[in-house]
């Protein structure tokens, strides 16, 4: 008995070639990498309007309170992330270097993640359909 020896070959459409080498397209976002990127853009309007924004919310929600920085201590590293949004939305947000906080000395609170409701739907669908009891704790 003889086995027949299949030949597979991948689809063009996903941008294989004949000797198999596959090409990436990669594409520049538009948007800023830096503050002073979003300052020379030639939309720089748009970027200061959206830097002011972020700094308004920051303020009206009290995120910080401007202390002076104590001798024994270091600050915590900061910046800019812009994005464009898709619909013409222009996003400005103010982020901490999170891996230099030290959790009571930096910062008091931590913030979980959001959950997909499809997430939490499936968790209650595996706990009824195998008869589990489902204990919820939060600290």
């Amino acid at each position: 008995m003889r086995w027949s020896v299949r030949v597979t070959v991948p689809p063009t459409r996903y941008g294989w070639e004949d000797d198999h080498v596959s090409f990436v397209l990669v594409t520049e976002t538009g948007d800023p990498d830096s503050y002073r990127e979003a300052i020379e853009a030639d939309d720089y309007d748009k970027w200061i309007t959206a830097i002011e924004q972020e700094m308004e919310s920051l303020n009206r929600n009290q995120t910080w309170t401007l202390v002076d920085l104590p001798k024994v201590s270091k600050a915590i590293g900061w910046r800019w992330v812009f994005r464009k949004k898709d619909n013409k939305q222009y996003k400005a947000r103010l982020v901490a270097k999170k891996y230099t906080q030290k959790e009571g000395i930096n910062y008091n609170k931590i913030f979980s993640p959001v959950v997909n409701h499809t997430s939490i739907r499936m968790l209650l669908v595996i706990v009824l359909q195998f008869n589990l009891e489902l204990k919820w704790t939060s600290k």
